[in-house]
């Protein structure tokens, strides 16, 4: 007779929860209500993230705030909640004392995609972020064969709309649109 060991799931976390938790040394998202823990980025990665962020900032002018690795809420129930790499929001978002921005508040999340996140961050959160109304998501690919920065726009019930992408992508989230290109986020051979 074969027995079948089973361990009980985790509990299901709301967004109150979620809050309860306060800060933690992991990066954790939650998705359908359960946590999970996020890993690390490569160098090659968190050097982008920084650079992107940086770029973001000088072309968004005072009407909006980027940000790296802030919470941002996706769905209340079941309640997710993810962790982009690099996002821009717009002021109001400073006036919550949540650990997390409502999407609604969000004009642009990006992923630098890892090895260990492409089907995350390629299919999943842009399924996400469209869903919750963002309306930029950018996805910037480095894996060697694969490099690429895409952009989605124009959220709908099916998605994202309108999808451009290559060695550079060009953005309007202020007055002026503006292009980053992969150049602008990986430092030069050495």
């Amino acid at each position: 007779m074969t027995t079948l060991l089973s361990s009980p799931l985790p509990p299901r976390l709301d967004l109150d929860d979620w809050d309860a938790l306060g800060e933690t040394d992991e990066r954790l998202e939650l998705v359908d209500g359960y946590v999970i823990v996020v890993p690390s980025e490569t160098p090659l990665n968190a050097r982008a993230a920084v650079r992107l962020s940086s770029l973001l900032e000088r072309h968004v002018g005072s009407s909006l705030l980027t940000f790296t690795h802030l919470d941002v809420s996706l769905a209340p129930a079941p309640a997710t909640i993810r962790c982009p790499d690099v996002l821009v929001a717009t002021p109001q978002v400073l006036a919550s004392e949540a650990r997390r921005a409502p999407s609604n508040q969000v004009v642009l999340a990006a992923e630098i995609v890892s090895p260990s996140s492409v089907e995350t961050d390629w299919l999943t959160k842009r399924r996400e972020y469209a869903a919750a109304g963002i309306p930029h998501y950018v996805v910037v690919d480095l894996r060697d064969g694969h490099r690429r920065i895409t952009l989605f726009r124009s959220p709908g019930p099916d998605g994202y709309t309108d999808i451009t992408g290559g060695t550079h992508v060009t953005l309007t989230l202020g007055e002026h649109p503006f292009t980053i290109g992969l150049a602008d986020l990986v430092d030069a051979p050495r």
